[in-house]
């Protein structure tokens, strides 16, 4: 049978549609039982282990990695393996999500067996709330769907979706209530672009050629000149033999110095742009960002909790980190 291009797109929205009508349904189910998970999350002491098999046990994964993303240690474990030694992986004070959507779950229902013996809190996801699983779990959480989206009636799919909605939602809410903020996200994220805006200071961008960026007040301008050409940062500090930095000499500075004929053995006090912008090297790079965008500069000074110099630090150095 030929479709046309109308039609194909009409029966793909049709899905769409069968499914956001469950999760409609999903949406008016919230209740106490949902109150009561999210105290378990919150109280648990230990590690939130959600487990399912087949298409739940994918949105198990998911479900876990949430969580644990979120300010909830949590993990995945498949039943068959945990009925085969992986049940040692789970403490007393754990919490266990258990995701069935029949509720008839064999691999399951053993789990929740032992789970009972330990007096380990147990929670049900599942279509079925007269269930074997939902009956002997301490809290069941109802995904409220009356039919799949599948044509036949038997690929999980509104199901899927709506166990997948309300996992999110429990994380989400506990994250919430937690004040789970993005400073906290960033730490279980640090490879990603959030987490290197958050976390990477100053500090950790600072290289040789950062360190040795300076010159004296009597430095002689050619001197200064291929310190500026070696560093290549755009601006080289002048610092007295404490350290402490007295003033800045800029690639500008330097097209300025030429402008006026100075002299390539004038020294480097007369040349200098005293009360520089300065930032500690314990600060954020887009802190660093933020002040040189406010001042209409590319690099600046940084400096020690001493307020001795400890590099120089520019746009570049920092966009290549990744940080923008």
């Amino acid at each position: 049978m030929i479709y046309t291009e109308k039609e194909v797109i009409e029966i793909g929205k049709n899905y769409i549609k069968q499914e956001i009508n469950q999760a409609k349904r999903l949406y008016s189910s919230i209740d106490i039982s949902f109150v009561a998970t999210i105290t378990s999350l919150l109280e648990c002491k230990g590690k939130v282990i959600v487990s399912g098999v087949g298409k739940s046990g994918h949105i198990g994964k998911k479900i876990a990695a949430t969580l644990a993303s979120t300010g909830t240690p949590a993990f995945f474990i498949h039943p068959t393996e945990a009925l085969h030694g992986d049940l040692g992986m789970i403490g007393q004070e754990d919490v266990v999500i258990m995701i069935s959507n029949s509720g008839n779950s064999h691999e399951l229902q053993k789990i929740q067996t032992l789970m009972e013996m330990k007096k380990i809190t147990t929670i049900a996801l599942t279509g079925n709330l007269n269930s074997p699983l939902a009956r002997s779990c301490d809290i069941a959480l109802d995904i409220n769907t009356n039919q799949e989206a599948c044509p036949l009636g038997l690929a999980p799919t509104s199901s899927t979706t709506n166990t997948l909605l309300l996992g999110d939602s429990l994380a989400l809410t506990v994250m919430t209530l937690r004040q789970f903020d993005k400073h906290d996200f960033a730490l279980s994220h640090p490879a990603g672009a959030l987490g290197s805006r958050l976390i990477t200071r100053i500090e950790h961008l600072i290289e040789e050629k950062h360190q040795q960026a300076f010159c004296l007040p009597d430095t002689e301008l050619q001197d200064a000149i291929a310190i500026m050409c070696q560093t290549g940062l755009g601006l080289i500090a002048v610092i007295d033999n404490s350290k402490h930095v007295l003033g800045v000499f800029t690639d500008g500075d330097l097209r300025r110095a030429f402008a006026k004929g100075c002299c390539h053995r004038v020294k480097m006090h007369t040349l200098v742009q005293s009360h520089p912008i300065l930032i500690s090297a314990s600060s954020l790079c887009t802190e660093a960002l933020a002040l040189m965008l406010r001042h209409g500069v590319t690099a600046i000074p940084a400096i020690d909790d001493n307020s001795c110099f400890t590099g120089v630090i520019n746009q570049h150095t920092i966009h290549r980190a990744g940080i923008c």
